[in-house]
């Protein structure tokens, strides 16, 4: 997975305004948990929707994340995290090399702070291994 600084900076500086923003991360690093994503996903988003008026808000955003996790979408990694604005025409899939917690954000900005994380890693095991090559 290899996302750019541009991309990092459109999901860090997304507004969604009057809309909310959906982000969505899903450990998929076993079998198990990857055929039963979507319901992971029904289970983190349930106490965002308890009858306060905000499902019919997200049924687009929630129809698209149901489509692409029943279709095996992204399925193909360790984690995914996708982030999800149908009134701001905004969607972004990305499949992780590294499993992470299951976890639903809802607010007028994408939460990105368990992606930094990954992507923080991921650079500090690329300049280890840059450097294990260097030296050998």
């Amino acid at each position: 997975m290899m996302i750019s600084r541009k991309e990092l900076k459109a999901l860090k500086e997304f507004d969604g305004r009057d809309s909310l923003a959906l982000s969505v991360y899903l450990q998929l690093d076993t079998p198990e948990k990857k055929q039963n994503a979507y319901e992971t996903f029904r289970r983190c988003i349930a106490p965002y929707l308890d009858g306060n008026g905000k499902e019919s808000t997200l049924r687009d955003d929630l129809d698209l994340v149901k489509t692409y996790l029943e279709t095996n979408g992204g399925k193909d990694g360790n984690g995914l995290v996708i982030f999800s604005c149908a009134n701001r025409l905004f969607w972004r899939a990305y499949k992780l090399p590294v499993p992470v917690p299951d976890r639903v954000g809802l607010g007028p900005a994408f939460d990105v702070q368990p992606l930094e994380e990954v992507l923080k890693e991921q650079e500090r095991w690329l300049a280890r291994l840059f450097r294990k090559r260097k030296v050998a």
